[in-house]
């Protein structure tokens, strides 16, 4: 979760994902969801994810 500096403690940027197990050194991203996470009224969150129309794929690499 990021949180922007000047709204910190109100609002933050949220970016949801998918993990897939590649090989023992890598792990497949997929970045599904992005969005802002605020604060809560209530007893519910202010939540608004959307879905991303352009996917975007990377990975995670462990170092040697």
């Amino acid at each position: 979760m990021l949180k922007p500096k000047v709204l910190q403690s109100i609002f933050a940027t949220g970016i949801l994902i998918k993990l897939n197990y590649i090989n023992e050194k890598r792990v497949g991203v997929i970045f599904t969801h992005a969005g802002v996470i605020g604060p809560i009224f209530g007893r519910k969150k202010i939540k608004v994810m959307n879905n991303l129309i352009n996917e975007q794929k990377g990975w995670l690499e462990k170092p040697i």
